[in-house]
This record gives C-alpha cells, structure tokens and sequence, in this order.
C-alpha cells in the first residue's frame, strides 16, 4: 500500500511534484509514495494503476501551480471538464472516498473557488491547503511531512510489526535474495506437503527473532540504566522587563541564543564497541546521514528508524543498536539522542548519549557532530563545558547541512561565545538556514529577532508572528510560547486574546517550556484567559520555571514571598534571596525589586542608597521604566 498519492499536472507542476517525490522518498521510503512516474510499470493500463493507488492511499496530495485550473486540452477546452481527464479521476476518486485531500500549492498557485470546479470536485475548495515556495522549500516541506507522518505511520502500525520481523530473520553479512524473488510460501511451485514445514519453521525462526530482540532491549536498557540527568536543557534567561504589576514575560533577551530544544547523553564501557562506519553516501533532510554499508544493515536502520519518527522507541531500540554496532552512523545518532532524552522507558544518560554521539560524529554523520558539540556547551556525559569545542562540532555539522548544527550556530554568535565574536547578523543567517533546513527552534528564534528587531532585521510584529506560528507547528515548545505572548498582547496582527494565549502557554508548558510555565502561571496569578484566580498554581508554575533556571521565574517566585501569596508565609528574607538570583540572571525587573529593598531596607539588607541607585541603574540600561523612575525620584 501507498501511504502517498502524488497527483500533478505535467505541464503545471512536474518539477515540484518530481522534487517532492524526491524529499517524500528519502523521508518514508520509496514504497510509501506513488507518482505515475515511478509508480507504473511498462505494459500496465495506467488508467487502472492509477485507480487501485487512490483506491489505498492513506492521503492524496493535489499539487497545484498556476495553471492547474485552466489547463487546456488540444482542442482548447478546459481539461478540468473532461470526466476522464486523469488530474480530475484522481482528485475525484480521494474526495469519494473522503481521505484526506490536502491541496499543495507551488509556483504561484492559488485554491480554486467552488463555483470554478466541476461537481465532483467541488470538495477540494474547503479542504485546508499548504504552500510550498522557493525560498523556503526545506522548511515547507517539513511541515508537510509533519503533516504526512501520522498517516504514513497507520500504515507502520498495521504492517511494520511484520517488517521489523522479516528485517531481523535475515542473517547479517550474509547475501540474501530479494523479498521480490522469493518465492511465498503458498506460492503454487510448492508443493502442498512443504507448506507445513515451511510455516513450522518460519514459527521458530521468528520466535528466535522475538527472544533476540527482546535480550537486545534488555541490554540497551541496562546500558543506560544510570541516574536521570537532573540539570535542565535550554535555559532562557531573560533580560526584558514587564511592567509594573506585570508578571508575564515576552521576547526574552536571549532567546535567540539559546541552542537548541534537542538535548543529547552514553557509558562506553557499558555497551559493546561499535566498528566504525564507512564513508558517508549522502545527505538526508533531517540532518541523519546516511551511510554505506551491507544493504541488510541499511534495511534494518530504515525500519528502525521509522519506528523512531513514529515514537515507537521500545521497538526501535533493538533496530538501531543493532544497525549502529555494524557501523551506521546514522543509527548511532538516533540512540544518542535516545540516551540524552530518556526515550522508549529507558532513564536519560548522558554518558552513554555522549559515547552514541561521538560514534556517529566519528563515522563522518551530522547528526552526531551537533550532538557532541551540544554536550561540549552544555559540560554533560563527562565532558568540560567548553564552548570552543562545541563551536567546532557545530559547524562541522552546519557544513555537512545538519540544521540543528546550523542553529546552534547561530545561537553561539548571537552570545559571542566559544571564541566567535558577538554577530547578530550572523546569527540570522544561521537560523534561516537552520528554518530552511526545517528546524523547528531556528524558526522560533527568527521569530524573537524579528520581534525585536536585531541582527539587522526589521522590528516586525507579523514577520515574529508568523516565524513563531512556523515554529510552533513544528513542535517547538518555545514558538507555543512567543504564539502565546503575541495573543495576549494583541500585536503581530493577531486579536487580543487571552484564552487562546493560556491555550498556548499550558501547550508550551506541558512540553516542558520555562517561559511557558512563567507566563501560564503569570495568568493564574491574575485569573485571566478563562482561568479561575489561583495563587496556589500560580505558584506551582513559577516554581516550575524557576526550577528550569528561568529569570523571570525566579523573579515572580520571589515576588510571591513577598506578599505571601500562593500558601506561602510573607518572607522578605526569601524575597530578597530570590530577588537576587533573578537579577544575577540578568532580569531587569528582579534588578528594580532589589533596588527596591535596598533602598528601604527590607528583608535583611540595610538602608543603601548607593547599592539602591546600583541595581536601578543596571535595571534602567535593560528598558525598566520603573527603575528609570526610581533614579529620577532619587536624583539620578
């Protein structure tokens, strides 16, 4: 079964359609999408192969360019009113069937209107299209495949199983027929008396199969079976400063220089040594390279893999594993990031993250170079914090093409770290090619740019909301946040909405964003966006970010100290104390705060002018306005 239906007009879409096919075959496999191209073979009436693909795809996508709508016959009549003009029979046959029919828009094309369409096709006028551009075709056509996955992976659950069997019963190193010369084993050649036997042992093979992979998954788990990493990925910590009485923060300072949402972890000694792979054949959109190596090897990864993109990782385990000691690189970065997140039951692992990397990065793949290079920045697994030799991994993942390279990047020159100097400007040229490569947190982080206007773009309200809007479906948590902020501030065009702002803030923090959970709480705090007035999970939520090393959440937990809300005692001393660690974060409005008790001399500091006017000062040159207040009352 074709999970895929391309359908194009030749004359209207065929190079976009042809370098689709292209992306959607290296993402799912070739068997996954049909494209009358490829998909027929030589004698077949392709009027039948053709119907029998709609008949079973799981989703046709209708590739339409400027002149889908008006394509002329030879005679010079609309095509689109030929009952048997194929464009029409394929649209036609998916609309009956109602799977979903998801207009691809290229070159100019727009959706037709109802009227402009003959009865049968009426249907594709209300159906939600997608676009993809020239500028921006990798990052579109990753949302397209986000899109595309679930349908992809019904077909996985309903056959991978069987795949993922056939896959391991076959002997690595040893050469096989192919699945399309074997013969089956009700095939007619047989004779009746072997078929019995022949199913018998296929009963044991695969019995051996299963009792194998389950020992590989047992392996695996033990080898990563260390204490969970306790120290939070990607903290953002914020500069910006709300109002007076505000306790939502928006477009942090440094949002932009924060790495990456992917975090990484290995301990070498725990898992079998891995022979290194061979030279790298290519580059994959996702930044996983592949590599050469015995074609049974490269069909075990596939599947695992594709139980990965399906969050199977349980089932993926043994797959990888056993693809990454044979040498695959590619399978050795897909269990680094397993180890570093603590996927498929298994606890994070840091050091085993780090030797699965280091494997990968080794064998020439990307993948794994970003991911060392993160662990570097970070000092995990075992490594020294050092900047510089992430800043090495980096970009030799950006020159091998690997987005999240390109966006770590790009965050290293927006902090000035690692040896490179401060460069705003290089660090937007970083994140759009991250975003065009389809890295969910390079759209985001074009998206806080925009919103404030630096490395040398325009201060862009709509450019911020539509970057966030990009990033956000391609599930980066932090996008669900600065969606979030641009709906409850009303700007970037979007109406002024606080539910649907708290909507976004609870996605965000449920996948673990700090910024999220300061602003979710932030909205508790007040009762707005349809939340009832609650300081108890106001609380919970600025302690969750907090927690996370978030500034602003830091700041807010100190501030409910001290007006002794949320259950807690009124508390100046802890006030202060969290004043303070808010403040060394580099939040503007705990500098103000701080200011503020010095001035007054509350919970535990003395009266001090000096250190008053200090700390208004630092908040002042980050944007408070109270602080700029506070300096003018004292004479400053």
């Amino acid at each position: 079964m074709r999970a895929i239906f391309l359908s194009y007009r030749r004359d209207d879409a065929e190079g976009e359609a042809g370098r689709l096919f292209d992306f959607l075959t290296a993402e799912f496999g070739a068997d996954k999408v049909f494209m009358d191209v490829t998909g027929i073979e030589p004698g077949r009436d392709f009027r039948k192969v053709i119907d029998q693909n709609v008949t079973s795809c799981g989703v046709l996508l209708a590739m339409i360019g400027k002149g889908w709508l008006d394509a002329k016959d030879d005679a010079g009549r609309p095509r689109l009113d030929d009952p048997m003009d194929f464009v029409r029979l394929e649209t036609a046959s998916a609309l009956k069937r109602d799977i979903p029919v998801i207009p691809v828009l290229v070159h100019g094309g727009r959706m037709p209107r109802p009227e402009q369409l003959p009865e049968d096709l009426k249907d594709l006028a209300y159906r939600n299209a997608m676009e993809l551009t020239h500028p921006r075709w990798d990052s579109d056509v990753q949302l397209l495949i986000k899109v595309l996955r679930p349908h992809v992976d019904k077909e996985l659950e309903q056959a991978g199983d069987a795949e993922a069997k056939r896959t391991l019963e076959k002997p690595l190193g040893k050469s096989a027929t192919p699945a399309s010369k074997q013969p089956r084993a009700d095939s007619a050649t047989l004779p009746a008396s072997t078929q019995p036997t022949k199913r018998f042992w296929r009963r044991v093979v695969l019995a051996g199969v299963a009792a194998t992979a389950i020992a590989a998954a047992g392996i695996f788990l033990r080898s990563c079976n260390s204490p969970k990493e306790q120290t939070s990925t990607n903290r953002s910590l914020a500069s910006a400063s709300p109002t007076a009485g505000s306790q939502t923060q928006g477009n942090p300072a440094n949002i932009a220089t924060s790495t990456s949402s992917n975090s990484t972890n290995a301990t070498p000694s725990a898992l079998p040594k891995a022979r290194p792979s061979t030279a790298d054949s290519g580059r994959r959109p996702d930044g996983v390279r592949e590599t050469k190596s015995d074609p049974e090897i490269k069909r075990v990864f596939i599947t695992g893999e594709s139980y990965y993109k399906a969050g199977q990782y349980e089932q993926a385990l043994p797959l990888l594993r056993k693809a990454a000691e044979s040498g695959d690189g590619g399978a050795a970065a897909y269990l680094g990031l397993i180890c570093e997140k603590g996927l498929g039951g298994l606890p994070k692992d840091d050091a085993q993250a780090v030797s699965w990397f280091r494997k990968a990065a080794d064998a020439g793949n990307a993948r794994g170079m970003s991911g060392l290079g993160f662990m570097y920045e970070k000092g995990r697994g075992g490594l020294p914090k050092d900047d510089a030799q992430a800043v090495s991994w980096y970009r030799k993942a950006a020159d091998a093409d690997d987005a999240w390279g390109m966006n770590n990047l790009g965050g290293m020159y927006a902090g000035g770290r690692g040896g490179l100097p401060k460069d705003e400007t290089q660090a937007v040229s970083w994140y759009r090619k991250g975003a065009d490569g389809g890295h969910a947190r390079s759209m985001t982080n074009l998206g806080s740019m925009y919103e404030s206007g630096r490395g040398g773009l325009p201060k862009d309200d709509a450019q911020a909301v539509n970057w966030y809007r990009k990033g956000a479906d391609a599930g980066d948590a932090r996008g669900m946040s600065g969606l979030g902020f641009m709906y409850e501030k009303g700007r970037g065009g979007l109406p002024k909405d606080e539910a649907q702002a708290v909507s976004w803030y609870r996605k965000a923090a449920d996948a673990d964003d700090a910024w999220g959970m300061n602003n979710l709480g932030a909205m508790y705090a007040s009762g707005r966006g349809g939340l009832p007035k609650d300081d108890v999970q106001a609380l919970k939520w600025y302690r969750k970010a907090a927690d996370a090393g978030y500034a602003h959440g830091i700041s807010n937990l100190g501030n409910m100290y001290e007006k002794g809300r949320g259950g807690l005692s009124k508390d100046d001393v802890q006030a202060v104390s969290w004043y303070r660690k808010g403040a060394d974060a580099g939040d503007a409005w705990a500098m103000n705060k701080l200011g503020a008790m010095y001035e007054i001399g509350r919970g535990g500091l003395r009266k001090d002018k000096a250190q008053a006017v200090n700390w208004y000062s630092k908040a002042a040159a980050l944007g408070n306005t109270d602080a700029e207040q506070a300096l003018k009352r004292l004479g400053h």
